[in-house]
């Protein structure tokens, strides 16, 4: 077929890169199917080839429904190459019009062209990692009968906040019981407010307790209370259950709200480490580069969805000097896989290695991890220019695909089991940009740590687990709090509309009289 070339892929692939978002109507206005003959005047062929590939590409099977698509969304139509009467109103194909196209002008030949383009603009679009316009969030709009200026914003927004966060406090409350006896002085929503006050203002639990006082004038949980309570009547394997089952349910809860779509998503797999100075003889501390006058750490692994405006850490683990790094990965991919789709997996490149890479691809799972140009990992590819793909390179029992790009005079490298060819020489650096979506992660690593961690000098693992996954928690809740409310407010912004210490103090705030 003329039209399946280089050419075309070529295209489609600076389409993308001049529209630089994901409005499938604005890709196809780059392109030039054909403008030949007329089905009227105002109607190319051009036109309905385009309107045909966006009905496939949206899954919009209905002629009538696929009208009604044009006629309410006017922008998407002049993209497409329909244009407007002398009455200015845009002129679209109705139902008969598009069935006439379908039934009587579109040739063998028009399809395969169609159904090329289609494949075409996934497999580009896929290899550079632009999500297309096929599913948006229906978002709440604003009732008709209210002005909408800021002040009216910021109360709507204010009451929303107020409604969420008690319903995220009762959730907390629910899960994290701290064995109070009924007779005792202090309840579980006192200890609570005492953690989340310690961890919005990154302070120990004695002086948080103290400027807590200060701040309620009235009795306040002492930081021995605390941490009796948080130690009292729990091991390690109890605790990790207890997370675990906040975990679900704050996913559960963000993905019946519409705020994670049905659709695939990419993950990042990183690692945090929580410095360590103390006797390093527990198992969970592990060794570490030398590093702020310690080589001792707590570590960490989690899992994120890193999808612009889904962010959300599907999983933490915690590593000990016992764990296997390739079986911990194993478990936060299942984990990750029973409750999404993955698209591709960013690994950081200390997971590089032969038994890594082997199980991501037992797992099924398109990976990217960096590597660095001094590795066994590109001795094969030493003497080539990048950009450049090398297929098949080899590491002890394992194959991968080489990606090697060149920024600022250096070279950075990449491993992926992506389907790829020596020929797709100009998605290299598309591909590679692909993996700093995994800076969000390390973007979440600074938020945790920074807005939503207490400091602690104890020595008690339970402690540090408690104060780290805590955090991890109120970082999800955070964003399931803020994606609701600007979907409450009808907006469409890429920024959280409501800070970590807003939240926070108003979850403070709240009362819960279900946790006492």
């Amino acid at each position: 077929m003329r039209y399946v070339n280089d050419s075309l892929i070529k295209e489609v692939y600076l389409a993308l890169r001049k529209t630089k978002g994901s409005r499938i109507s604005e890709i196809l206005n780059s392109l030039n199917l054909d403008t030949r003959i007329e089905l009227k005047p105002i109607f190319s062929r051009d036109s309905m080839l385009k309107l045909l590939v966006l009905s496939k590409l949206k899954g919009i099977h209905s002629h009538v429904k696929l009208s009604e698509f044009l006629n309410a969304h006017p922008d998407d139509a002049i993209a497409l190459g329909f244009c407007k009467d002398s009455s200015t109103r845009i002129k679209v194909p109705d139902r008969r019009s598009i069935e006439y196209f379908v039934n009587k002008k579109l040739t063998q030949e028009d399809e395969k062209l169609v159904n090329f383009v289609i494949k075409t603009v996934e497999d580009v679009a896929d290899k550079t990692g632009i999500v297309l316009d096929k599913e948006t969030v229906q978002k709440k709009a604003a009732p008709k009968n209210e002005t909408v200026c800021d002040k009216t914003v910021l109360n709507r927004k204010t009451k929303r906040m107020e409604e969420l966060c008690t319903e995220v406090k009762r959730l907390l409350l629910k899960r994290l019981r701290f064995d109070l006896h009924k007779n005792a002085f202090f309840r579980d929503s006192d200890l609570l407010d005492l953690l989340i006050h310690i961890a919005l203002t990154q302070d120990f639990a004695e002086n948080g307790s103290k400027t807590l006082n200060l701040l309620r004038n009235r009795r306040i949980p002492n930081s021995d209370t605390l941490f009796y309570h948080l130690k009292k009547e729990k091991d390690f394997d109890e605790l990790r259950a207890v997370f675990m089952q906040i975990f679900d349910t704050v996913f559960r809860l963000t993905k019946r709200s519409g705020l994670i779509l049905d659709r695939k998503v990419d993950v990042a797999i990183d690692s945090t480490e929580w410095f360590y100075y103390g006797d390093h003889s527990h198992p969970m501390v592990i060794g570490k580069k030398p590093e702020r006058g310690t080589n001792w750490c707590f570590k960490f692994i989690t899992l994120d969805i890193v999808e612009h405006g889904e962010r959300f850490t599907l999983l933490a683990l915690p590593v000990s000097s016992l764990d296997n790094q390739t079986g911990q990965v194993e478990e936060l991919i299942n984990y990750a896989k029973e409750r999404v789709r993955i698209n591709r997996a960013y690994l950081d490149r200390g997971f590089l290695s032969a038994e890594c890479i082997n199980r991501l691809k037992k797992l099924g799972v398109t990976f990217i991890i960096p590597t660095k140009d001094n590795t066994k990992a590109v001795s094969s590819a030493r003497g080539l220019k990048p950009p450049f793909i090398v297929k098949d390179c080899r590491m002890a029992d394992c194959s991968y695909n080489l990606i090697m790009v060149e920024e600022d005079h250096k070279r950075h490298g990449f491993v992926t089991n992506m389907d790829l060819n020596e020929n797709d020489v100009m998605f290299a650096k598309e591909i590679a940009n692909l993996y700093r979506k995994r800076w969000q992660i390390e973007t979440g690593y600074r938020v945790k740590a920074l807005a939503f961690r207490g400091k602690t000098t104890s020595r008690n693992y339970l402690i540090r687990y408690f104060y780290f996954m805590l955090s991890v928690v109120l970082y999800n809740l955070w964003l399931f709090v803020d994606m609701l409310v600007i979907a409450f407010l009808g907006l469409r912004t890429g920024k959280t509309l409501i800070s970590a210490k807003q939240f926070g103090t108003i979850l403070m705030s709240v009362k819960e009289d279900s946790g006492g």
